[in-house]
């Protein structure tokens, strides 16, 4: 049984660490690469299925950087890996008083720009990040910007109607803000619209402690 379900925490690293990569982001030099926010799943069996539209979201290009793939050949894709697990377990232990120890599936550095299809009650494929037992999600907010998360009520083992997703909880983002959450929740992330850049660390991961 997993014992968090979502925590949002602001100031979640230290200062040194989210400048670090606020800079390192939004430098020149730093290698993106262009793909979809998210793959749908051609199995409309709703029970079990990691993604899917409805008449509220669509599929938008954004830039990713992968830096560590657990099932995949090389595990370790970036030269900021270790940055990468010291901000993770920084922004853990702060956020559950040191009762996630973590194993992590999968990081990687997603960049999102402004899109004129989006608005508020758009947003991109409702997905969740795996289909692993007893996984969380981590999202580790860049830089300030508009383009909430946004959790739904439900959860890839259940069953429900895809274009009556309920809003269990929208975040949004800021600079050194973190927010874990239960694997299991179908959730996605919108396009900014004031803003002209979105960038966050997605963490996957899963609690020896539990």
């Amino acid at each position: 049984m997993k014992i968090h379900d979502i925590i949002v925490l602001d100031d979640a690293v230290d200062k040194d660490i989210a400048d670090y990569f606020s800079k390192e982001c939004f430098s020149d030099t730093f290698p993106w690469y262009v793909n979809r926010d998210t793959k749908i799943d051609t199995d409309y069996d709703i029970n079990k299925i990691s993604a899917f539209g409805n008449k509220y979201s669509f599929t938008t290009t954004q830039l990713i950087h992968g830096v560590y793939y657990h099932n995949e050949d090389p595990q370790i894709r970036s030269s900021i890996h270790g940055k990468v697990l010291i901000l993770m377990k920084q922004a853990l232990s702060r956020a559950t008083n040191n009762t996630f120890d973590p194993v992590i599936i999968r990081a990687k550095i997603n960049f999102l720009l402004n899109n004129t299809k989006s608005n508020y009650k758009k947003y991109n494929t409702p997905h969740v990040d795996n289909l692993f037992e007893n996984s969380y999600s981590g999202i580790y907010y860049v830089n300030d910007s508009d383009g909430d998360t946004i959790i739904f009520n439900e959860k890839c083992d259940s069953k429900f109607d895809t274009n009556n997703l309920t809003v269990k909880k929208r975040i949004t983002p800021r600079k050194n803000r973190f927010v874990l959450f239960d694997g299991d929740y179908y959730h996605t992330s919108c396009n900014p619209i004031h803003n002209e850049t979105r960038i966050v660390i997605n963490l996957n991961m899963a609690n020896k402690n539990e």
